[in-house]
Formats: C-alpha cells, sequence, structure tokens
C-alpha cells in the first residue's frame, strides 16, 4: 500500500495514508454512523499529527471552508480532492497517522521546528468497511485486505478509574503533559 508517515505520504510504515471517518466534516458526503464515508485526513486530525505549516499548505487551502464547522478542506496528497480515489490503497487497505502529545484542551496549530514540542502519544486508524475479511475467511481471499483477530480485549472505563485514572481535567501545555501521560 501507499506508505503513509506523519500523517502524510512518504515514510514507509506499512500502512495507508489515514483516512478521516467520523468527523463532521465527512457529513457533507452523506456519512453516517452505521456507512461511513470516508475522506482524505481532515484538518483536526492532521493537527493531532502535528503537520508542520508547508505539509499543512500543500494539502490544506485556505480558501476552501466547510461553513457549518467552520474548518478548512484538505485534499489529498498530490490531488485538489478531499475524496480519495477509488484506484488509492486507503480505500482498501488499514490506514494509519500517528498521535503526538501536547493536545488535550490545547489549541492546535501547526508544528513547526524547534519552537513545537511533539511526544508519541499512539496512532489513529481507519478500516475499510468493503475489504474486510469475513469472519471465517483467509486474509487476502477474495479480496479482503484485513480482519480482525478472534480474541478482543475490552476495557471499560470503570476499569480505568479502579485503575487509577484522574477524571479531573487538566490542559496539556507545550511543557506539561504530565496529566495526560498518567492517565
Amino acid at each position: 500500500p501507499q506508505k503513509a508517515g506523519r500523517g502524510g505520504a512518504g515514510e514507509s510504515d506499512g500502512f495507508s495514508f489515514y483516512l478521516s471517518c467520523n468527523s463532521d466534516e465527512t457529513s457533507q458526503y452523506g456519512s453516517t454512523a452505521r456507512e461511513p464515508k470516508c475522506i482524505c485526513q481532515v484538518k483536526d486530525d492532521r493537527m493531532l499529527s502535528h503537520q508542520t505549516s508547508a505539509e499543512l499548505a500543500r494539502d490544506c487551502p485556505s480558501n476552501q471552508t466547510i461553513p457549518w464547522v467552520n474548518e478548512t478542506v484538505c485534499n489529498c496528497p498530490d490531488t485538489s480532492s478531499p475524496i480519495p480515489s477509488s484506484s488509492s490503497d486507503s480505500v482498501t487497505h488499514i490506514g494509519r497517522s500517528p498521535v503526538y502529545l501536547p493536545y488535550v484542551g490545547v489549541e492546535l496549530g501547526p508544528c513547526d521546528p524547534p519552537e513545537c514540542v511533539s511526544i508519541p502519544s499512539g496512532f489513529n486508524y481507519h478500516f475499510p468497511a468493503s475489504t474486510a475479511c469475513d469472519e471465517d475467511a483467509l486474509l487476502g481471499s477474495e479480496g479482503c485486505t484485513w480482519k480482525r483477530t478472534p480474541t478482543v480485549r475490552m476495557i471499560y472505563g470503570s476499569d480505568l478509574i479502579s485503575a487509577g485514572w484522574n477524571r479531573s481535567f487538566v490542559p496539556d501545555t507545550n511543557t506539561d503533559t504530565n496529566h495526560t501521560q498518567a492517565n
């Protein structure tokens, strides 16, 4: 698949370019919780990936906005459309985008070194429903590219609280992400 890096194309991490599927920005394309319509990574998700000013300027032209969410429309890499082409690996393969701290309670903007603090925190993923394997199908058969494992591990909110989750809201800063990291 097309390789995704820091929220964009270019690095070799084995995943396709991440698509945003459950944000307000996707509703104009008929997206619903049961039948999500995915578009190329929206600006909010790019901010969680700490994209730079240059990356945002390349894919998120300031003259394209979605009025009801007051959000800039971002295009797929090397295109002028937020809709991935049917030939894009993102339509058929799992996509992944990194998430960095700080992000809790802070105004997110472009992440330009050296001022930007980026502490790896995890990843956002998208799983294309159209290429999911049936439970009893072999991975790769009949055009399927991914499948759930038969074992699931569930953690409930009460489990987190019992383990010491601090429910108070403490916003991150560029110099202090201790509360978020402790949770």
